[in-house]
């Protein structure tokens, strides 16, 4: 095997870049000092920090207003049926800048400062939904939500609900209609019937706490 495969558990950076709402692109793959995710049930998506050292004055001469587009590319070992030694999964991940923070100056000609983003989906999902009546599975509403206001590529996983309910959405986000949801649901499988909708590294998820516990 060669030594450059990638084991399970590793992640390798291919690419990191930031664009600017006007098209403007920049590769920052050499200027970052640390990236951390942050998963949690009760966000619905990924947040993060991207610590970045850099000597372009990127906060000035970009300009960095908050409102970037991230995108980050990575390699991960293939998990697949035919896999072979050396096989490697590659992944692209988008997310908003929304905040800078903690900027300071190591040396005359140094900047360092913190990123702080979110994927994209949650941008979407700030978004007035649809003020009308839905007579479904509470599955297949989140199923519908998600197709026609957030489109995201991520895998969708969803635990199947129980009966047809008759749910309005008075001028609510899609993010707080996801809450709304979450409550409503009841499992099939379940007595558990706490429902969570969130993102992790293998997409999005609206499943029971009794499912999670169970797997």
């Amino acid at each position: 095997m060669s030594k450059n495969v990638l084991k399970q558990g590793q992640v390798k950076l291919v690419e990191c870049s930031l664009t600017t709402i006007y098209g403007k692109r920049f590769s920052i793959m050499n200027q970052i000092d640390d990236i951390v995710f942050k998963e949690d049930l009760d966000q619905h998506f990924i947040s993060g920090t991207v610590s970045i050292t850099e000597g372009f004055n990127l906060i000035e001469a970009f300009p960095l207003t908050g409102d970037e587009m991230l995108v980050l590319e990575y390699e991960t070992p293939y998990r697949g049926i035919d896999s072979r030694d050396g096989d490697v999964d590659r992944r692209r991940l988008e997310f908003k800048v929304v905040e800078i923070r903690d900027i300071s100056k190591p040396s005359e000609k140094l900047t360092s400062y913190n990123l702080i983003i979110t994927s994209i989906e949650h941008t979407y999902a700030m978004v007035r939904g649809p003020a009308r009546a839905h007579r479904k599975k509470i599955s297949d509403i989140v199923s519908d939500l998600v197709a026609t206001h957030i489109n995201s590529p991520k895998r969708l996983n969803i635990e199947e609900t129980d009966s047809v309910q008759h749910v309005i959405f008075p001028a609510l986000s899609i993010h707080e209609a996801l809450r709304l949801l979450c409550k409503r649901a009841r499992s099939i499988k379940h007595s558990d019937h706490d429902y969570r909708f969130f993102e992790n590294k293998n997409g999005l998820n609206f499943v029971s706490m009794g499912q999670l516990v169970s797997n």
